[in-house]
């Protein structure tokens, strides 16, 4: 992914005089150009804007001209400071409400720093100049200082022949602002500012001045979708603006924006679609969630200092669990007593106590994905968030007084009968004789290796190529490669981007009756979710089972696997 600009094609040592900004207002949208996205590539554009004096627009444009009108697209936004206001204030007031700052240059009359600009990254490019006015706006609202001559979106940035006075080399990741962030923390400025009885009405003027839709008296219809599931629920309407990023070619995060002009057409509150409330307070023991996320112990037990988006990250799936904001403020205040040298927690103490966790609550945030803060991603977590990490309890069906007839492949009877009572008759229609041949190779397939070795389906090929090639000698190894290539693979969950289908999506489907398919893995549950379910159905069970790799039988087949030596924990398996 690279970053789009405007450049212009001269370096200036000093002030561009008048005639020299006609040239460079003529000629700057034809002069678009590419950074790539890394700190390295960044970094240069940054000093070359900022010591050898070119001029740049954020924006890149359709036909050449700079203009409104004709905006392509922009991932930069800048805000200048003449007087009023210092570098370190600025700086300051930008950590506290979580804007990172990418870089900072002197313009060319700048005296002992006291005329600036800074810069920030978005973390994706607005193909929208709504949704790029709505930004800028809303830095120029938590920094009233700024130049209220460059609220332009379209607006040119002339370089500087003094350097810069910041870039941000610390960050491991490239630091970026987005559009539900900002306008979350712009909520929380104005809290500070004005008050909490009060900051709904400047809300509600900063919806006035942009157009953007109001959701509540003091939330913007701003929408942040870390679930792939969630945002394609949503059903948009095409009026709706939307923003989709992505690892590759997984769903990372999505935003949803909408205008008080689309309102008719657009229902502002999330999952509109009659899905429910999907927020709702899971059951979960949380001791057994912090065994489970390695992130969440360490925190609770005051081991690790977590910065915002991970603290972020917790606190949206923490208020998803019954008992689980008052875990979370809890820990903070424990760790506070703890490490005083925390000195950032108080106040990240009181900004999540009286706003944050408030707000994620009133938007309805779901639980956010682990790859986004969590820095044990790749080692420890088999789902995509903490709640899919572990177990919710929900209460049992009531059934009607009437018949009925289940049909199913693995129901086990005891288990059957404890959950339906002993009125209930039991038949076996027997074996089923299969209709092909079934071939199974015993290689690693768990979860967690398909994710470090992401062409593990690669060694099933292999093994079914030289399969075929001995049943089917007749056949060429081209032809032999075409038909496994062309067989469609059930796997994880976004291991294979364009399935239709994987593990826990296959139920009542018949896409594939009649062609043969490769199944590449095992979803297994965390190993205590066996056991609570067997304890919870009143089972007779060894509580010391442990799972072992061995030989079984099952359905007339002989082969290896990783189970219990406990039959009642192997049939719940």
């Amino acid at each position: 992914m690279n970053i789009e600009i405007s450049m212009d094609g001269w370096g200036y040592k000093s002030k561009p005089d008048k005639n020299e900004m006609i040239e460079i207002n003529n000629t700057i949208a034809n002069n678009p150009t590419e950074i790539a996205y890394n700190k390295r590539d960044i970094k240069d554009f940054a000093n070359n804007i900022s010591n050898n004096g070119y001029a740049w627009c954020p924006c890149t444009f359709n036909d050449g001209q700079r203009r409104s009108s004709t905006f392509k697209q922009l991932q930069f936004l800048a805000l200048d400071f003449d007087n009023g206001v210092t570098w370190d204030e600025v700086k300051n007031r930008a950590d506290k409400y979580n804007l990172p700052i990418i870089f900072a240059y002197e313009t060319y009359s700048s005296e002992n720093c006291d005329r600036f600009r800074v810069v920030f990254l978005i973390d994706v490019s607005i193909t929208d100049i709504k949704t790029a006015k709505v930004m800028l706006t809303a830095l120029h609202t938590i920094f009233p200082e700024s130049d209220k001559n460059c609220k332009d979106v379209v607006h040119i940035y002339l370089g500087s022949n003094k350097g810069l006075i910041y870039f941000d080399n610390k960050a491991v990741t490239i630091p970026t602002i987005n559009i539900e962030s900002l306008i979350m923390n712009m909520g929380l400025y104005l809290k500070d500012t004005y008050g909490a009885n009060n900051y709904g009405r400047e809300m509600a003027k900063f919806a006035i001045t942009t157009g953007l839709a109001m959701e509540t008296s003091t939330t913007l219809a701003v929408s942040v979708y870390h679930n792939e599931e969630d945002w394609y629920r949503e059903n948009f309407s095409p009026l709706a603006i939307s923003y989709i990023i992505r690892n590759g070619e997984n769903f990372s995060k999505g935003y949803k924006l909408v205008f008080a002009d689309n309102l008719s057409a657009i229902n502002t509150n999330r999952n509109n679609s009659g899905t429910g409330n999907p927020h709702k307070s899971c059951r979960i023991p949380l001791d057994s969630v912090a065994q489970k996320c390695r992130l969440l112990h360490e925190y609770t037990n005051g081991l690790i200092w977590l910065h915002h988006q991970q603290l972020e990250g917790l606190a949206t799936n923490l208020i998803n669990i019954e008992g689980g904001r008052k875990c979370f403020l809890d820990s903070m205040k424990d760790i506070i007593q703890k490490h005083p040298e925390y000195d950032s927690y108080p106040q990240k103490y009181r900004e999540f106590n009286n706003y944050y966790l408030s707000y994620f609550v009133q938007k309805k945030y779901a639980p956010m994905r682990c790859e986004n803060y969590c820095p044990y991603r790749d080692d420890l977590c088999d789902e995509n968030n903490i709640l899919n990490d572990c177990i919710c309890y929900f209460k049992p069906i009531n059934l009607e007084d009437t018949k009925y007839i289940i049909a199913s492949a693995t129901a086990d009877e005891d288990i059957c009968k404890y959950l339906l009572g002993d009125n209930i008759k039991f038949y076996d229609c027997g074996k089923v004789e299969n209709k092909g041949k079934q071939y199974q190779y015993n290689v690693p397939m768990s979860r967690k290796f398909i994710k470090k070795h992401p062409d593990a389906d690669n060694i099933i090929k292999a093994k079914l190529r030289e399969t075929l090639q001995k049943e089917h000698p007749e056949l060429s190894m081209d032809e032999i490669t075409e038909k496994v290539n062309n067989m469609p693979i059930i796997s994880f969950k976004g291991h294979i981007p364009e399935a239709r289908h994987w593990f826990g999506n296959v139920a009542g489907s018949n896409d594939y009756a009649g062609r043969d398919i490769i199944v590449a893995g095992t979803p297994h549950y965390p190993e205590y979710i066996y056991k609570l379910f067997a304890y919870s159905l009143g089972l007779d069970f060894d509580v010391d089972a442990k799972l072992r790799y061995q030989e079984i039988g099952r359905n007339g087949f002989k082969f290896g696997f990783t189970t219990y030596d406990d039959l009642v924990l192997r049939n719940i398996q």
